[in-house]
This record gives C-alpha cells, sequence and structure tokens, in this order.
C-alpha cells in the first residue's frame, strides 16, 4: 500500500458514532483521497416501530451521516455516500469490489454485544476473502497523536510468497505510520521446538530460536531503517502476544498478514485475524498477498 486514492467506508446504522466513517474521514483528509461511504440499515423490529423508537434512532443516525458527510465536503474531501438494507450487503459488496478501485477499505468491528451487526465472526473472513483489498477493521476510539503502530511479522517461512508480504506490510505500516505521524514497532513471535533430543557425538549445538529470529528482523528492520528499540521478539502464539504486546503499548493500529493459507490448511491452522480482532483494543489493518503488484 504506497499510497491511497480511494477509501472504501462501510458503516452500520447500530454502530454508535459511525468510527469507520469518522476515521476514513480522518485518513481521506491527510492523504487527498476519494471516499465513499457504503450505508447499511437495519430494519426495525415490529415492537420498535410500534414503539416509534426505530424512527427516532433514524432520525438521529441520519442528522450524524449528514454531519460527518457535511464535514468531509468542508474538508475539501470527494465524498459519496449511499443507503442499503442490511440484508442485502453480502451482494452489494460483492458486486461493488468487481466494478470499482479502491485502495483501502474501512469497516466497523464491535466485539462487546453480539446483538449487534458488524463485520465479526465469519463476516472478518467473508469481507476478506471477497477482495484483495488492505482492509482496516476500527473500533470506537480516537487515534493518539504521535501514536503506536504494530505490525506483526513471521520470519520462520521463507516462500518468496511470504517474503512479498512482510514487505508489503512493512512498507504498509511506515505509509500509515507517515500519515499519522506514529511511531512503527516490529513484533516477531516464536515457539521453541517440541520436539525431544537426544545427546549426539561431534554436532554443532543449533542456534537459539531468539537469536535467528533476532537476526531475521534485525535485518528487515535495517532495510527499511527503523528503530532497533522498537523491535519486539517474543516466545508464544502470536494470537495471545499480539493483542498483549498492543495492549501494553496503547497501540492505534495492529497490522497484521492474512490470507496466506487456503483450503484444508486454512482449515487445520485456522484464521489468525479471527482470534485477533475480538481481543484487541484498538484498530487493524489486515493485509493479503494478493495486494502485492
Amino acid at each position: 500500500m504506497e499510497c491511497i486514492n480511494n477509501i472504501l467506508a462501510l458503516a452500520h446504522s447500530k454502530n454508535e458514532g459511525f468510527p469507520a466513517i469518522k476515521k476514513a474521514i480522518q485518513l481521506a483528509n491527510i492523504s487527498h483521497a476519494n471516499l465513499k461511504v457504503l450505508y447499511f440499515e437495519k430494519s426495525p423490529s415490529y415492537i420498535n416501530k410500534w414503539l416509534k423508537k426505530a424512527e427516532v434512532a433514524q432520525n438521529k443516525e441520519f442528522i450524524l451521516l449528514h454531519k460527518l458527510v457535511e464535514s468531509a465536503h468542508q474538508q475539501g474531501i470527494n465524498i459519496s455516500c449511499e443507503k442499503f438494507n442490511v440484508g442485502d450487503k453480502n451482494k452489494i459488496l460483492h458486486s461493488f469490489f468487481n466494478q470499482n478501485n479502491c485502495d483501502l477499505v474501512v469497516c466497523e468491528y464491535q466485539n462487546k454485544d453480539e446483538s449487534l451487526w458488524s463485520f465479526d465472526g465469519h463476516e472478518n473472513s467473508n469481507l476478506l476473502y471477497a477482495s484483495n483489498i488492505p482492509t482496516m477493521f476500527v473500533k470506537n476510539k480516537t487515534w493518539h497523536n504521535k501514536g503506536q503502530i504494530l505490525a506483526a511479522i513471521e520470519t520462520e517461512e521463507e516462500t518468496l510468497v511470504h517474503q512479498r508480504l512482510n514487505r508489503e506490510i512493512v512498507d504498509s505500516t511506515c505509509y500509515v505510520a507517515h500519515l499519522l505521524d506514529g511511531d512503527i514497532h516490529l513484533l516477531n513471535c516464536y515457539l521453541e521446538s517440541c520436539l525431544m533430543s537426544f545427546p549426539t557425538i561431534d554436532v554443532q549445538p543449533e542456534k537459539s530460536k531468539f537469536s535467528s529470529h533476532s537476526e531475521h528482523l534485525t535485518l528487515l528492520a535495517e532495510k527499511h531503517h527503523l528503530n532497533k528499540d522498537n523491535l519486539h521478539i517474543e516466545q508464544g502464539l502470536v494470537d495471545d502476544l499480539l493483542p498483549q504486546q498492543a495492549s501494553k503499548m496503547d497501540a492505534d493500529i495492529v497490522v497484521l498478514g492474512c490470507g496466506e493459507h487456503k483450503g484444508i490448511l486454512s482449515m487445520i491452522q485456522g484464521h489468525t485475524i479471527d482470534f485477533v480482532l475480538g481481543k484487541l483494543d484498538c484498530d487493524l489493518l489486515a493485509l493479503k498477498p494478493g495486494v502485492i503488484h
């Protein structure tokens, strides 16, 4: 993600405050990008219709949505907004991705109230599989001034696709940090071998996992002229350590590669993003190998 020219923001009427639209406007203003908003409205229940609660809520939402669009216009942002029924969202999104070009998708993530519709659980995977566009899942948390951007890097896999994905993760992290005037951190997680070892004769001791990962991460940081003091190497699962490290440094955005494994391998290994999103207190930028040119 070398630059952002066109942003797509996905918002839902039940996500209070429209964080995706607010942050998409902020990014569009900084990067001078065009902004397209798809607003999905959930049909009210019969009880809410009878109590007229839905009408009051919709009026408040429309007023806020109108204010945000007007605010974007005043900032000189080229913004357009379309409203749809939430029941048609999957078909609409697939159609939009097939017919339009955008550099970044910004969508809302809400995991505190499962009764509220959001792009969570299988919705996250569906959205990521729908396109190769970098996708930012945002929460109702304001970005800090000169905040922290944390990227997860895996150094053990040495395939060409993975190496290119690592470069894309670092490049995108640098670009986002530049836009938000943030500080860049890299996290690498590893697991010690669980295999039994037996004493052998005339065999050189294997280099420790930590040393190996440290060398690879340091080399990557040097290529991108990053601060070596901001490199974090931890033993354990990235599903657990990434949210912990993000919380520890009060990160604004976590950058993570996803969708590298497909089919049976994906079913066996699971999807890191599905585990990480629910544990994060900050936003997440998901990148797929397909975004790399």
